[in-house]
């Protein structure tokens, strides 16, 4: 549950109203969630075997890239809220994706992007057919 809470840090919605408080502090514990989960080997045992994964991104990137990619999303939070006012991830890549500088500045976010798009966010529909 964590790492769907920790999602929330891209939401625009959400940010803090005063910029200085975006710029000091805004989505450090949830990058950091991210970030050690995403970014660290994954271990699982199944049937008396272990399987190993690499991580998925790298996590000190991830976190140094953080700092200046808040200041982006700031900056995109306009373009983003006119699009959709209730924006999605989904919203938010595409509006960032616009600017092909942002995409080599920021590898790690956009891969911890396109990871958190592939993923569920809801279990609702296989939790009520186990209902019935």
């Amino acid at each position: 549950m964590k790492i769907l809470s920790a999602t929330s840090l891209f939401d625009p919605t959400k940010f803090p109203a005063e910029e200085r408080q975006i710029l000091t502090y805004y989505g450090l514990e949830e990058i950091r969630i991210l970030a050690d989960f995403y970014g660290n080997d994954a271990t699982v045992e199944y049937d008396g075997t272990v399987f190993t994964s690499s991580p998925l991104i790298n996590r000190d990137e991830l976190l140094s890239e953080w700092k200046t990619f808040r200041r982006a999303l700031v900056q995109e939070k306009k373009s983003i809220m006119l699009r959709n006012p209730r924006p999605t991830l989904q919203d938010i890549l595409q509006s960032m994706q616009e600017h092909e500088a942002y995409k080599s500045i920021f590898p790690q976010m956009f891969c911890l992007m396109n990871i958190l798009l592939s993923i569920s966010m809801s279990t609702a529909t296989v939790d009520r057919s186990f209902s019935l």
